[in-house]
């Protein structure tokens, strides 16, 4: 709009200082946004001078950053809020984890919008996301083709040799002592702790070297069980972890699991053998286990006593029918040898009769035969010896000598390697006519 005559100029615009103490006083004073629960996540946390620092970060379900802000908890506050979440989760504020925190706007005409954290709420669990993290562990367990690998180990009808990862002086871990201990039917069980971490950031390392080390002397064992006694939702995430449940899954003997309580759910509880709610109720299966294998061998052993009791009848009735049979049946037995005899009896005279004249005939043919047979047979020793002799004239010393060989001997003795005749040595060399006499050089 033109200027009117007369009128003079004012300036409205701000400075840079002014406006942004113009939003400071709107954030300040605006009770919307002081002393408020945000839920967030915590990303490019760092720790300065006492001071924390860190950006809250939302995304949606694909990963993308919907919103972002800077947050602050100073050093007055953090001590005491980082030591109470450490307590409740066994782990430290990090970046990557979600969480509820109270605290207000601030604006600051050099670093702008911030969020100073004063409280926070340890307890929170984002259920939503634990359940996503859950059915993607699942489903790579899946894709890998391992989920029931461990449902499908068979199971120790008589298992007694328990191996256990737990947490030492864990209360959990008394109440499936106590239950497996003094159980009502007085079964008797070896069990051997394998101590672990059960809850926090090294929770899930710890329960694989527990399961290596029971790997190492797995014949001692019939079956591995992992118990932990009830608490906060928060502190059943680290078994909703990917390398434990594959390990789990892989496992060579049966793993029980009892985690919590029977609201309680983690990845454990869908890929172990047998899941419990609780490790009272671990106890309660392996004693029932037991139960079942008992009343089973009582059962066979019943059985085995039934049957051969009714064989044993059954036996004796036809031993009874038997012997009614064993005089007649001798009888008759005797009867038909008697008579095979006599007919035996007439019959030797007249084979022994055949057969001596068979022999007689063929005795006279042979005397026929027998001077032709010796005057052949010293025939062909006489041509055999002469072969032979004619061979050992050939093969006669002084016939080889005139053939032109030579026989070359040292003291005595015949040359037969040339590693024999040592420098200096006298040889005698026999020919067919005389004999040389040289020394070796």
């Amino acid at each position: 709009m033109p200027l009117q005559s007369g009128e003079e100029i004012v300036d409205s615009s701000l400075s840079l200082v002014e406006l942004t103490a113009r939003i400071g006083n709107v954030i300040h004073t605006s009770p919307a946004i002081q002393n408020v629960w945000v839920v967030a996540e915590l990303s490019d946390a760092s720790l300065h001078g006492g001071h924390f620092y860190a950006d809250l970060i939302q995304k949606d379900d694909a990963g993308r950053t919907l919103a972002r802000m800077r947050a602050t908890i100073w050093r007055s506050y953090y001590n005491a809020l980082s030591t109470r979440y450490f307590k409740e989760r066994g782990e430290s504020l990090r970046n990557g984890i979600k969480v509820k925190v109270k605290g207000s706007a601030n604006h600051h005409n050099q670093y702008g919008l911030s969020f100073n954290i004063t409280d926070l709420d340890p307890t929170y669990v984002d259920e939503g996301d634990i359940l996503r993290r859950r059915m993607e562990i699942l489903k790579a367990l899946q894709t890998a083709g391992i989920a029931d690998a461990n449902k499908q180990v068979p199971v120790n009808p008589d298992m007694q040799r328990i191996a256990i990862i737990s947490a030492e002086g864990a209360a959990g871990l008394g109440d499936f002592v106590n239950q497996l201990s003094f159980n009502p039917d007085g079964f008797r069980f070896t069990y051997h702790i394998f101590n672990s971490p059960m809850q926090g950031e090294r929770a899930a390392a710890g329960v694989i070297d527990a399961l290596g080390r029971i790997a190492a002397e797995s014949d001692r064992w019939d079956c591995v069980v992992i118990i932990r006694g009830g608490g906060a939702t928060a502190d059943m995430n680290c078994f909703d972890d990917y390398e434990l449940a594959k390990h789990v899954c892989l496992f060579e003997l049966p793993v029980i699991v009892g985690i919590g309580h029977e609201r309680d759910n983690c990845v454990l509880d869908y890929i172990a053998n047998t899941r419990c709610k609780t490790p009272t109720a671990v106890a309660e299966f392996l004693v029932n286990h037991q139960r079942e294998a008992w009343q089973k061998a009582v059962g066979i052993v019943t059985q085995i006593t039934r049957e051969t009791s009714l064989r044993l009848e059954g036996e004796n009735r036809r031993l009874a029918q038997i012997s009614t049979f064993v005089p007649s049946l001798s009888r008759n037995i005797l009867e038909k040898e008697t008579i095979r005899l006599k007919s035996v009896q007439t019959t030797i005279p007249m084979l022994v009769a055949g057969a001596t004249g068979r022999e007689k005939a063929r005795l006279e043919a042979m005397q026929g035969q027998l001077p032709a047979a010796a005057a052949a047979v010293v025939t062909r020793g006489k041509e055999k010896l002469r072969s032979i002799f004619g061979i050992v004239d050939v093969l006669k010393p002084e016939n080889t000598l005139k053939r032109g060989y030579s026989i070359t001997r040292v003291d005595g003795k015949a040359l037969r390697d040339a590693s024999a005749a040592m420098p200096g040595a006298e040889l005698k060399t026999e020919l067919a006519n005389g004999t040389i006499t040289s020394t070796v050089s």
